[in-house]
């Protein structure tokens, strides 16, 4: 047995401090102390609850990929060729919209939208991120290439924009008329869509205004209860009580 101020060749410290403050795995001529197994259990016990942890964030991950699963299995592309992959990408989503099912996963899509509530959720949550971060660093919120000027988007993203929303008003022109439907103006300029039924506030409120509703009523089919009119007889409908001026100056025909 050696004395407390000496040496032991096993330890580098004295055997009285080792006995009670060495760790289970060291080598010593002592055993190890009840400090020595407290303090092990205790570190077993952080590392089995980081592992758990760790499990629990990797299972909810995968979920959560799962949510936005791409149409293959294998984690990669199949498809190189950028037409080959736009046709592919295109037949697919027409084929989820047709069965009602979500882009993102297979559940049931929610009415008039391609996704679930989940994905549809987490998709917005995601374009917020990214156009909050885009702005902030001074770059395009749609494309991420740097903008010169004070605008969110670049000269090329704001023209394909106008372009496409463009489209969407000359598509529903087409189809509803390109006159107005009370005083016959027919300048395109002057002609928007007014709801029949004078409920435009709240539907613009669920679908939003300008070319996202011109969008929806393209992606839903057109439906009925819409008319062209020109920006004056909107107008005046509006503060008339939901009747134009034009059509009230007109007498009852007996």
């Amino acid at each position: 047995m050696l004395l407390g101020y000496q040496r032991s060749i096993a330890i580098t410290s004295r055997p009285c401090q080792s006995a009670l403050y060495s760790s289970i795995d060291r080598s010593s001529d002592q055993d190890a102390s009840e400090i020595a197994r407290a303090s092990d259990r205790f570190f077993t016990m952080f590392r089995t609850a980081r592992s758990s942890i760790t499990i629990v964030w990797f299972s909810r991950t995968i979920r959560v990929v799962a949510c936005v699963a791409k149409p293959w299995n294998n984690g990669a592309m199949p498809i190189k060729d950028p037409e080959k992959r736009r046709d592919y990408m295109r037949s697919w989503r027409q084929a989820r919209t047709a069965a009602g099912q979500c882009w993102g996963c297979q559940r049931p899509a929610a009415g008039g939208t391609n996704r679930c509530e989940e994905c549809a959720e987490l998709v917005r949550q995601q374009s917020r991120e990214r156009r909050s971060k885009r702005k902030v660093q001074g770059q395009c919120i749609i494309c991420g290439n740097d903008v010169r000027t004070s605008r969110s988007c670049c000269a090329d993203c704001t023209a394909r924009q106008a372009n496409r929303n463009r489209r969407f008003r000359d598509a529903v022109l087409d189809h509803y008329g390109r006159e107005c439907a009370c005083c016959g103006e027919s300048q395109v300029l002057f002609l928007c869509l007014d709801h029949v039924e004078n409920d435009g506030a709240a539907h613009r409120k669920e679908h939003g205004t300008g070319s996202k509703f011109m969008e929806w009523v393209v992606k839903n089919n057109y439906p009925q209860g819409f008319q062209v009119l020109c920006w004056n007889c909107n107008a005046g409908k509006h503060l008339n009580g939901g009747i134009c001026p034009h059509l009230a100056a007109i007498p009852a025909v007996s």
